[in-house]
């Protein structure tokens, strides 16, 4: 993974869309818009994939904010990973 500030302005846009629009997947996932178990058993691996890809560019806008980004993409990744190991 690059150092988050050495990404282009392209990559880091890129970036930052990806993460908010998983975190607006898991606020419907939350409200019970979406299935979370449908969107869990076809995004898990990616969700858990990126979550450890996902963790410098999460740090790095956290230090900008009063309180962490993207909560619910948070709580989705982490229940991707008890999806993955069975634990639903």
């Amino acid at each position: 993974m690059q150092d988050v500030e050495s990404l282009t302005p392209e990559q880091y846009e890129l970036a930052n869309r990806a993460l908010a629009s998983l975190d607006i997947a898991g606020f419907y996932c939350a409200k019970k818009y979406v299935s979370e178990k449908d969107f869990l058993d076809l995004w898990a691996p990616a969700l858990v994939t990126l979550g450890r890809s996902a963790a410098p560019f999460l740090a790095y806008r956290d230090a900008q904010r009063p309180k962490p980004v993207w909560p619910y993409y948070r709580r989705l990744t982490a229940k991707a990973e008890h999806h993955l190991r069975g634990a639903d």
